[in-house]
């Protein structure tokens, strides 16, 4: 984290009472350093990834968050294109 992200992201990653919130904070930082597709293990996939960006193909980021009628569901599905080289 401190290699790629000085300064208040750092110092916030440091802070995060919780190791499951660091490694949340972790996994989006490697999204944005890396690019990819992150899912969590209990999503499924009904559709090709290549459906999900839609008319989204200049998105740096696109998150998805799953519903069930009015309550949210904590499934989240991330893409992100690399942005260190």
């Amino acid at each position: 984290m401190k290699q790629h992200f000085a300064g208040l992201i750092y110092d916030a990653f440091e802070k995060l009472p919780l190791k499951v919130l660091k490694a949340d904070m972790l996994r989006y930082a490697t999204l944005y350093i890396q690019g990819g597709i992150y899912s969590d293990s209990d999503t499924e996939c009904i559709e090709g990834l290549d459906t999900w960006i839609g008319n989204y193909t200049d998105a740096e980021f696109i998150v998805g968050i799953e519903r069930s009628g009015t309550k949210t569901i904590t499934t989240l599905t991330i893409q992100s294109t690399a942005n260190f080289n």
